[in-house]
């Protein structure tokens, strides 16, 4: 397993166990970052050793929330980063416990499910700010509709895990408290996991909204092919 500067990785039972030290202030991006991210996608793409990735943040007992603005090649790399999150052959999990806004928020609308601590909140810090929240404007719009992404992003209106919870943006509420019982449920409720087969409905469900269903259907059917044709056993990711 590879060494990181701001992150922390526990495997066990195919989950990939992740705790990231963001850099101050709260959801800022810096080069250290970049790289550890970048390095912990090498490793679960070569090695494909999990089948879940939990990422999480270190606590912070006092997150600042002013930052300047991000460098844009930091811009690029990140979309590099987050498509390849996207297509990743296992299943992505955040667990958010507090603020969750900038690219943390980014990552964690970037995950296939968010499970958050009542606590928690959400906000579009970024037009505020002076620049873009990178495709989270894509995101946003896909998850809550056009209408409701318009104002978070315009207005920077906090939103509460409940409302998140209501709007669709988490998959699961709990007290503080209850966050790791919570979290063990939920991929209690996700298993048993099929990489490949997990991989090819995450892409159907992207597609959904952009293709026509004629042409959906053949992708489907191929996608069926290939499941059926690996087995229940099988594990080797679409590269």
């Amino acid at each position: 397993m590879p060494e990181y500067r701001l992150t922390s990785v526990a495997l066990a039972d195919r989950t990939a166990q992740v705790t990231i030290r963001w850099p101050r202030p709260a959801g800022a991006l810096d080069a250290d970052l970049l790289a550890d991210l970048e390095h912990l996608l090498d490793w679960i793409e070569d090695e494909a050793a999990c089948d879940v990735v939990v990422l999480r943040l270190a606590p912070d007992p006092a997150p600042e929330l002013a930052a300047p603005p991000p460098d844009l090649e930091h811009c690029r790399r990140w979309e590099k980063l987050v498509v390849r999150l996207d297509r990743l052959a296992c299943i992505s999990v955040a667990v958010i416990d507090g603020p969750c806004v900038r690219f943390w928020m980014q990552l964690a609308l970037a995950c296939d499910h968010r499970v958050a601590t009542a606590r928690s909140t959400f906000q579009v810090l970024e037009l505020k700010e002076g620049y873009l929240p990178g495709m989270n404007i894509f995101r946003l719009a896909k998850y809550l509709g056009v209408g409701v992404a318009r104002r978070l992003v315009f207005t920077g209106e906090l939103v509460t895990a409940d409302r998140g919870a209501s709007l669709g943006m988490i998959d699961e509420v709990c007290e503080a408290e209850a966050l790791e019982a919570a979290v063990a449920a939920f991929l209690g409720r996700l298993a048993p996991v099929h990489p490949v087969v997990a991989q090819l409905a995450r892409r159907l469900l992207s597609e959904s909204f952009a293709t026509a269903f004629e042409q959906f259907v053949g992708q489907y059917l191929a996608s069926q092919h290939r499941c059926l044709s690996l087995g229940s056993a099988a594990s080797e990711p679409e590269r």
